[in-house]
Order: structure tokens, then sequence, then C-alpha cells
């Protein structure tokens, strides 16, 4: 113990220092790491001189030799790698050592190649029952070869060896990394530390957004936080920009990080995408920006810019003056930055200067990390040291939150002493001390936890990083192995992401519905380190950034390209030991250059060519003998060549969405090595991915998505048999072409723990109407029941009980299968279940008895015709049933007319205790359901029988935030205390609902007693959003609306039955036309909707608080009232199908509209005639910014 803690405060101790720079991450802060490549190489040693093949070859005794030279070396590397920060001479002994160890790891893993080369040909001839199949060897003049180049690599390393002796470099501390630096499993708590002490910051940005500023009266288009870096901007603007007010505030939400070489088009196209959920292929500015204005219009949206720079800030300027004119009133903007120079030009924008946290806050937040779960133990000697770093870390939550993490793993008093008088507290308060607080983290780390941190240098700030993917990169460059048997790689890689994850190297991770981590990004001075750690040795580069470099070093490359350019920069084919080369611009790579970069990258261990214009790989594909992991996803590549199954060594294929791809190499089966295939094509059934054949003898997969049954026996469900290996989540495909039971069980689905997500497709994406026509049409009556065949295949399919999520797509047995019907002991922790298009089956399974069930989704089970008791599955009641439901589905039941409550024997139990959600859509003949769900927030209903809602509703009002009812014609009344409120109601909409008639009061009310109601609504309602749409109207009474006092929205009309007046809610006046009480005090937004022959209701001059106005279709308006000019706050008014519209109100009325900002005409052909600059009316809005049409 005594030497780990004297290792600790050597280490503290020579750290270098550095003068002051705002642009820290370009001091040299560059290390050579060779440790953990040593160690590696040695494991890999150990494996070949026990191997039979290093004996046939004659190189087993210059392995050995090479092992223990590589141990005598090992044995100082943790005291040089430490030296190399003041001796550059070490530095350049550490330097020349890696060459030597990467040219070691290239010539063991040609090795490697050959024996396995000649492994498969003994196979192939034993399989095709060759006599003398051992007399298969390896030609005399490559065993030669080998062997020389053994010899050679063992004559570097003793030199190498030698010259380490020249440093008297200390034996004493390099002790293995993983005794040294124990790295324990932590929970992240991310969440919970950076909201210390930003309540306050959060609740004023809100309102600024919310327009609701109490400062003063202006509002503002732009909200700019500033800060230096590390305060904690972005954690901020994350918060606002997920928080549940702002959400239903804002229609659209958009985030675009905005890196220090991002253009105008850049950001514009990120929007773009955010909206679309896809790339566009766009080269105008113009047009992109005419795109974003269709897509945005008459829409409020919120946009975050993350971390702005400075430089070209008038092209900033240029883009927000843009925003302004795009979207409908209300619309915001925040921006993030380090600069107040920022935007300096842009009116309309508020300046926020985010402070750092106080003493206290900083010591609140560093506890609870440091003595959270599994932590240090509370004593008082460590609550004053902590006290103490907590205060020296000058209020900056990052630099708190890194030493939170390195604390909690130390236990020792000695350690923390060596961190809180480190001399790093000795710098400036800067970014620059910031940078070496994070600097000291990363020194903790093992040599494999900083290699695989350096690699993460490869991706852009902001990238998001996906756990799955950066685990198999990792594998790929040899970063991750295990020499366990039970233990896989891909486990050992989830402990390293872990490891860097609770040592907040990665942050704002999210997570799946299991709970387990997808992704997460770094925070921009984490990946400034990360650069300058690794420098040359991970680049991100352009084109233009190579010429006059020196760029021979290279060995892990990101290469960014314009969508304009196709062609491999040429310095770049000189690197000719290149490890990982990734190129995922859209369209950046053609044939051409693909041919330059297998003809140059002989060594490379990465290749990702994503979004790539190939069409056609090249033969000579099959000469990356080191090739690991490829990726080919959505590209225009239209077949594999067979060369690329003589790639022995590759661990990971990739090939998601190739639509052209329509078939695979015949010899797949050859990659004996291969972990990963991944060809799923989208998420439709249009068109299916290819299989390899005889998968099953791919014997190393851990990862295999889609299956997909085919009719011939390569490609048979037990091909899948084997591979028990197979984990996260699989979907089977074509299970229409099992014959039975005994086939299906040949799949061992049971035998592979695993596998997390399963879903079993019968049949394609075709409606079962659909498939059931073609198939009457074609079959006779025999084979119609031959449906039956489908039970027993469902009976053999019964999955492992680790299985978490669970779905089953068109399958048409008449009933499910006995563990089916008992998930509680066959399957019982399933979280998330989808039964769809069963359409046979009349009963639902007992799904209430899983007791971890949170997502239930049942859709198209036209037989079912009631939901009852079997459904809860207990038939004693003391037990609640769907104890953890939280969101539930039921749709396209057109049969379905009752589903009745659980009979319960007791008072205390209920169902559906969590469920928050629920949604019923397409059941028109529903007529009775539950309506006891104590924690239900939102309801959706759409195209039911809407006589059972009314009460549901009724019964649930404490609860309810969102109420979304759509085409049901049952729906006659909705209660009233809807509208007296319960504090919680947000968002109500009714549309198209033709009974509809209003909000009725509670029975037995009495005059007064609805005038106290009345009274009531003032205080107590929070409904916000309130939209009425498509009903009639001579039976519908909204009287009680206008007394909503939060009521921020109102979208009402039109009405089917077209009446003389509009049924506007009335309002209160005296004699001389004052409103009496308040009338819609906090509208801000009213869109009103008419028909021919109705008048604009003169009820809505009172609403003086209104923001946005839109009128639509009212073609017997002739003439805007002039008392559109009281509207003191109007931004945004739209004009929409008013036919016959001439005339606004009288210029003066125009003038007095001062806070008028946009008017929009669309679909008024005369009035759009009279508001063009040549126009009758143009005068009276000359003083406002152009109109849109």
């Amino acid at each position: 113990m005594a030497m780990a803690e004297n290792y600790i405060e050597d280490d503290t101790e020579n750290i270098a220092k550095y003068e002051y720079n705002d642009h820290w991450w370009r001091l040299d802060m560059a290390e050579i790491l060779v440790s953990a490549l040593s160690e590696a190489l040695i494991a890999k040693l150990v494996a070949f001189a026990s191997d039979r093949i290093s004996l046939d070859w004659g190189v087993r005794d210059e392995m050995s030799t090479l092992q223990r030279t590589l141990r005598n070396i090992q044995a100082v590397l943790t005291d040089a790698e430490r030296q190399q920060v003041e001796k550059d001479t070490v530095k350049c002994w550490l330097e020349n050592l890696k060459d030597v160890a990467c040219e070691a790891e290239d010539i063991l893993d040609k090795f490697e190649y050959k024996a396995l080369a000649h492994r498969l040909e003994i196979e192939v001839c034993r399989q095709d029952k060759i006599k003398n199949f051992f007399s298969v060897s390896i030609p005399l003049g490559f065993r030669w070869k080998m062997a020389h180049k053994i010899k050679n690599l063992r004559e570097m390393l003793d030199q190498v060896s030698m010259d380490k002796d020249r440093f008297s470099f200390d034996v004493s501390n390099s002790t293995s990394g993983s005794s040294r630096h124990r790295n324990r499993e932590t929970h992240s708590l991310v969440d919970a530390s950076m909201f210390v002490g930003r309540e306050k910051d959060i609740s004023r940005i809100i309102n600024l957004l919310l327009d609701k500023s109490s400062s003063n009266q202006h509002t503002y288009r732009y909200v700019l936080i500033v800060a230096m870096g590390g305060v904690g901007k972005t954690t901020l603007a994350k918060v606002i920009y997920d928080d549940d007010i702002v959400k239903h505030h804002f229609e659209i939400r958009m985030w675009v990080c905005v890196s220090q070489n991002s253009n105008q088009k850049q950001v514009v196209n990120q929007l773009l995408e955010s909206i679309h959920e896809e790339r566009k292929e766009l080269s105008s500015l113009d047009v992109m920006i005419k795109l974003l204005q269709e897509k945005l219009i008459k829409k409020r949206y919120l946009i975050v810019l993350d971390d702005m720079w400075n430089n070209e800030h008038n092209e900033w300027d240029d883009m927000l003056t843009t925003l302004s004119l795009i979207g409908a009133q209300g619309s915001k903007v925040i921006i993030t930055t380090r600069s107040n120079e920022v935007a300096s030009a842009t009116s309309s924008l508020y300046r926020y200067s985010l402070d750092r946290l106080s003493e206290v806050e900083c010591w609140t937040m560093l506890e609870k990390i440091v003595f959270g779960h599994d932590g240090v133990e509370k004593t008082t000697n460590f609550v004053n040291i902590g006290m103490s770093i907590a205060k020296k870390c000058g209020g900056v939550p990052l630099a708190t939150k890194f030493l939170g993490s390195l604390m909690y793993s130390k236990r020792s008093e000695r350690e923390w002493l060596s961190i809180e008088n480190n001399n790093i507290w000795d710098l400036p308060e800067s970014e620059l001390k910031i940078a070496r607080v994070l600097k000291l983290s990363y020194d903790r780390l093992e040599p494999r936890l900083k290699q695989c941190f350096r690699y993460c240098s490869l991706f852009p700030k902001d990238h998001i990083i996906n756990r799955e993917n950066i685990i198999r990169l990792w594998m790929a460059e040899g970063f991750v192995s295990s020499s366990r048997p039970n233990v896989q790689m891909e486990d050992v890689g989830d402990n390293y992401f872990n490891s860097l994850l609770s040592n907040s190297f990665f942050q704002e991770e999210t997570k799946n519905e299991f709970g387990i981590v997808k992704s997460c990004k770094m925070h921009d001075f984490v990946h400034d380190l990360a650069q300058s750690v690794a420098k040359t040795e991970c680049s991100i580069i352009t084109s233009s950034e190579m010429v006059g470099e020196e760029i021979s070093r290279y060995r892990r490359v990101n290469l960014v390209l314009g969508n304009e350019s196709s062609r491999l920069p040429k310095p770049l084919r000189k690197v000719k030991k290149l490890r990982t080369f990734i190129s995922t611009a859209r369209n950046s790579i053609d044939n051409t250059s693909a041919l330059h970069i297998f003809k140059s990258f002989s060594y490379v261990r990465v290749l990702d060519l994503s979004y790539s214009r190939i069409y056609d790989l090249p033969l000579s594909i099959g000469k990356l003998k080191h090739l690991r992991y490829l990726n080919l996803s959505d590209s225009k590549l239209r077949e594999l060549p067979n060369s690329i199954t003589i790639l022995y060594n590759l661990q990971t294929l990739i090939l998601k969405d190739c639509y052209e791809l329509k078939d695979l190499p015949q010899d797949m089966k050859k990659l004996i090595k291969l972990r990963h295939l991944i060809i799923n094509v989208g998420c439709g059934f249009w068109n299916i991915p290819p299989m390899p054949e005889k998968v099953s003898s791919l014997s190393s997969l851990t990862y295999l998505p889609v299956f997909v049954v085919g009719d011939g026996s390569l490609f048979g469900i037990k091909e899948l048999g084997g591979l028990n290996l197979l984990g996260g989540k699989l979907k089977v495909l074509h299970l229409k072409n099992v014959r039975d039971r005994e086939e299906a069980e040949g799949g061992r689905l049971k035998e592979k723990p695993n596998i997390l997500s399963l879903k079993l497709h019968w049949r394609n994406g075709e409606s079962f109407s659909d498939v059931y026509k073609k198939r009457i049409a074609l079959i006779d009556d025999s084979e119609v029941k031959d449906y039956g065949h489908d039970f027993g295949v469902l009976e053999g399919l019964e999955p492992n009980r680790n299985l978490k999520r669970f779905g089953i797509y068109n399958y048409l047995g008449a009933t499910f299968p006995t563990w089916v019907m008992s998930l509680k002991n066959s399957l019982p922790n399933l979280v998330h279940v989808v039964l769809k298009n069963c359409k046979k089956c009349e009963y639902l399974p007992p799904l209430g008895i899983l007791p971890f069930l949170k997502v239930l989704r049942i859709e198209g089970f036209e037989s079912v015709k009631s939901i009852g008791n079997e459904f809860y599955g207990n038939s004693d009641g003391r037990v609640s049933s769907f104890p953890c439901l939280e969101d539930l589905s039921i749709i396209c039941m057109d049969h379905l007319v009752e589903w009745s409550d659980a009979v319960s024997s007791t008072s205390s139990t209920s169902s559906f205790p969590r469920l928050e959600r629920l949604k019923v859509t397409y059941c028109p003949k529903f007529t009775c359901m539950p309506t006891r769900f104590p924690s239900l927030k939102a309801v959706y209903f759409c195209r039911c029988n809407g006589k059972t809602i009314s009460s549901l509703v009724e019964s649930n009002l404490s609860s309810l935030i969102n109420i979304y009812i759509k085409l049901c014609d049952g729906l006659v009344f909705l209660p009233q205390a809807l509208l007296r409120g319960s504090g919680i109601l947000y968002f109500l909409q009714v549309e198209s609902c033709e009974s509809f008639q209003g909000f009725i009061p509670d029975r037995n009310l009495e005059d007064e007693d609805v005038k106290a109601i009345r009274n009531q609504v003032i205080t107590n309602n929070s409904l916000h959003v309130l939209k009425i749409c498509h009903l009639r109207s001579q039976k519908c009474t909204l009287s009680s609306i206008g007394y909503l006092p939060k009521l921020e929205t109102l979208e009402i009309g039109p009405f089917t039955e077209e009446p003389d007046f509009f049924p506007f809610p009335d309002v209160n006046v005296d004699d001389e036309g004052t409103v009496i009480g308040e009338y819609f005090p906090s509208l801000r937004k009213l869109s009103i909707t008419g028909w021919s022959g109705v008048s604009l209701p003169d009820h809505i001059q009172h609403i003086t608080s209104l923001q946005t106005l839109e009128i639509c279709c009212f073609d017997s308006l002739v003439t805007l009232p002039e008392w559109l000019g009281d509207y003191a706050c109007l931004r945004e008014m739209v004009i929409s199908e008013c036919k016959n519209l001439k005339y606004l109100p009288s210029e003066e009325q125009m003038q007095r509209l001062a806070s008028l900002k946009q008017l929009s005409v669309f679909k008024s052909p005369i009035m759009k005639d009279r508001c063009i600059k040549e126009g009758e009316e143009f005068y009276k809005i000359s003083h406002l910014p152009p109109v849109r049409f």
C-alpha cells in the first residue's frame, strides 16, 4: 500500500508547469503510450509460443526470446512514460520503442493470419475427405521470410532494450496497470451534481423564453449564455431544452453544435436534418433557407446553437437575422458561447452571464460524488480535505466533477492530500487550470483506458459516441482483449467504457429502456485534452490541412471532405502504417478513391466508408489482411467480391441500409473471427436484407440483429442453433418458412441468454387482410386451415428467460402456446412487449402478472371481442396487476366491445397503479373500459366510441396532464371539472368529434354553484393549450373557457353545420363595454377558423394579451375590423383562405400595432394583390417587414 501511495505522490509532483495560454489545447501535452501495446504483444507471444505451428515453422525460440526482451522493457515503462513529460530523450526512446512495437504487432498479425488460413485449408480438406490433408503446408518461402522478419524484430528490440539502460529507469513502480489503478464500477452522478446552484438560472432563462421575465417589458428573440469553458453552459441549456414547460410551449425544438470551423451552410443543414431526421443533399444556401422556412412556417420553434465561436461573427449575425424572419412569433434561439463578441450586431438579444458556482455549491457537488453510493467513508478529515479542494476548484463544475470522480476511487487521506497539495493550484484562474485538472485525472487512468480515451479524439466535438460501436472500434485496434474463456471481449470493452464514464471523461449519456447506456458525448475541454495527448497519433484532417504538414507518423485518421470532393489526398496515400481510416461525409469517397485506399493502407485495422459513392469493391480488398472493422453502411454498394471472405481477421462487418445489395458471397463461412454482422435495411419490410449461407459456421458471432429464414437448408432457422454467443437484439423474419415445431426448436433460442430483445415476424409488413385475400384466391380451404402450424412454430421458439423486450408480428395461430400463456414463469424479466397483427387469436395472454413490464402495445387482434380477467392473470386479485406498466397502447381492435376491470377480492389492490400514458385508436365498437388509473398523465383516443371517454377523464382529473381526442363520435360532453382544474392539466384537444357539445357542469349544481365554479376557475386552472376543432356548432357550448387564467393557446373552429354566428366564448361587459372580470387574461395565440357566411366574432377584441392571431376561412370577410388596432402586444398576424378580404384596418390603426413584426397572407388572392408593393393597401403596411405570401 505504501508503494502505491508513494507512486501517487511522486506522480503529482512531476506534472509539468506551463505558462498561461488561452488556447491551452495547442500546448504540447502529447505523450507516447507504449505500455498497453507492450502488454498486448506479450500476451500474443505467449499464445504463439505455446502453439504447435510456431514449432513447425521454426520460430518458437525466437518468439520466446522476444517475450523475455519485452518483459524486461515492460518493467520500466511506467517510469519512462512518466519521465517523458520533462525529458525529451526519454520521449524519443519511447517513440522508437513504439515504432518497433507497432512493427512487431504487424508481423505477429501476419503470422496469425497465415496460421488461420492454414487451419482453414486443413478443415476444407477434412470436409472434402482428402486423405492426406496433413500434407497441406505453408510454402517454404513464406516460412523463411517470416523467420527472417522475426529475427530482425528481435534484434531491433534488443537494441531498444540496451538503450533503456542509459536512463536508469525505476523498476519498482512498474507493476501491472490493473493492480496499480483499480477503476471500480461506479454509477454516474452527472444529473444529481450538475444541477447544483443552477435553479435560479434555469427559472430566469425559461421566463425569458416564455416572455415572462419580470425585469422589464421587453421581449427577446435570442438568449446568449456567456461563460468561460467548464462552467456548465451546455448542461444548463440542455436542462432548459428538456424542461416539460419548454417542450409544451415550443412546437419544434432543434439542437445544433456550432463547432469552431462551422459555417452558416453547415448549421442550416443541421437544422434541416433535425427536422427531417435524414440528410439532405442541398448545395445552395438559399435553397436550404427556403426549405427551412417552409418547414417552420407558422411554427413556434426553439433552436439551441451550442458553443458558438467568435470567428466570422458577421456571418453569424447574418444567420441570426435570417432566423428572425422564419417561424411563428415567440420563436426563440439560445446561444451558448465563451465570447461576448458573438452576435455583437444582433438586435433583440439578451446577454445572460453565467456565474461560477459558490464555494458552498462546489462542496455540495463534490460531496455528492465522493461520499455517494459505495464511496469514501465520510470522516472529519476527509470532509476537511474535500472542502479545501472544492474551494480550489474556483466554482467550475467541470473541474469539480472530474476531481470528485478521481477522489471517489481513492481511499486514503494521503491520496487526497496529494491532490490538495498539487502544484496545479498555483496556476492563475483560467481555462489552463481546468485543463491541468483534467490531465491529473487522465494521468491516473490505466494504460489501456488511456489509449481508449485517446482514440475518441478521432471524432469531432459534440459527436454522439455510440457505446457498442466505440467498443467494436477499440476491439479492432487491439485495445480490448480477453484471456479468460468465459469473458467476451465485448464485456471487457463495456468495463472500459463504464470506467471512462464513471471518471467523467464521458457525459450526457442516454440510456435505453433497460437502463443500459446507449451513447454519450465528450465535453469540449475533455475532447481538447484527448486531442492534446494523442496529437498526430489520432487526427481529424481535411485536404487543406495536409499541405506542408508532416503526416508520416499518422496512425489513425478521420478525413473530413466536403460533398464536392471525392478524391483521396495524395499526401495521405503515403501514410503506409495507418491503422484507422474514417471518411463518412456523404458521397465523399467514390470507386477511384476506394482503389487508392485499399492499395495504400495495407495495415489498416478499421475502415469506415459509410455514406460513400462506392458501387463495387475492388478485388484488392482481400489484401487487407489486418482489417478487423469494415463499415460500408448507406453506400451504393451492389455486391461484395468473394475476396472479402479471406479477411480472416475481420471482426465487424456493417452493411446497414445498403439497399442495392442483393446477395452476399458464398464463402462468408470462412470469416471465422466475425463477431458482429449488421445487415439490416431500414425499418420497413419492402427490402429484405441478404443473408450469408451457413451462418452457423460463424461461431464467433455475438451480434446479428436480423436473421431472415429462407426456403432452403442453407438459410433455415437451425442455422441459429449453434450461435449461443448472440446477444443484444435479434429480429427473425419470414418465420412462415419454418415447417413445424421440431424445425423451430432447432434455432435453440432458449439457449441464448445474452439476447435481450427478440422480435418474431411470420410474414412481411403486409396487413393480414391483404395476405389473407391473396391466399384465399390462390389456395383451397384445407391450406387456409394449415395456418395452425404457426402455433407449433411459436411453441418451438421459446426464448431464454433473460429476455427483456419481446414482439410477435403477423402470427396466424388461433391461440398462444403454453410458454406465452405463462410468461411470469417463462419470461419474468420482460419490460417491453409488442403483440401485433395476431388476427386469429381470440384472447390475450395474461400479461398483467409480469412484474417489470413497462411498455405494452397490442395491435390488430381482430378476433378479440372482450378483454377480461384472463388479461390480468391474477385469479384471486390479491396482487396488483400490471404493477410497473407505464405506457399502454390498444390499436386496431375492430371487434373489441368490452375491456373489463380485474376481479379483485380486496379493495387494497388495483390494476395499473403506475400507468401514465394510455392510447386507444381504431376501436370503433369499444363501449366499456376500466376507469381506475391513479397515475394517468396522458390519454390519446382516435376513432373510438366516445361514450367511455368522459367517465375515464372524470375519474382521473387529479393526474391528467395531456388529453387528445379525435374522431370519437360518441363523445357528447367532457366534465366541466376539467376547466375548474386540478393545477395539472396542460393540454386539451377535441377534434372532429361530431356529437361533442362542450363541458357539462357537475350534476345537481344550482346556478349559484355554477357561479362559484367560475370563480374557482380563475385561481385553480392550469390549462395552457386548448384546441376545439371540426365540431358541430348549434349544440356546442364553450362559455366557460374564457375564464381560464393560464390559457396561452386557443384553436377553435371550423364547425360542420355552419350556422350564421360563430360560437365564441361569451364575455361579460358592462353598459360602457368594459369587460367584467378577466377574459382570456394570458392568451397569446388565437387561431380561429370560420366558413362562408359567418363574421369574425366581436368578442375577440377584448383579448388584449394576444401576440399571434391566425384568421382562416372567413369567406364573407371583406374588411378587417378597426379594433385590431387595440392589440398592443400583437407580433404576428396570419390571414389564410379569406378569398373576399380586401381591406386592412385604417392606416392609423395599423400604425398602432407597434409590436407587429410579421404579416402573412396565404391563399387570399385579393388581399395578396392589394398588399404587394404596388397594391392599394401597401401604404398601411409599408412600415412593416415584407409580407409573407
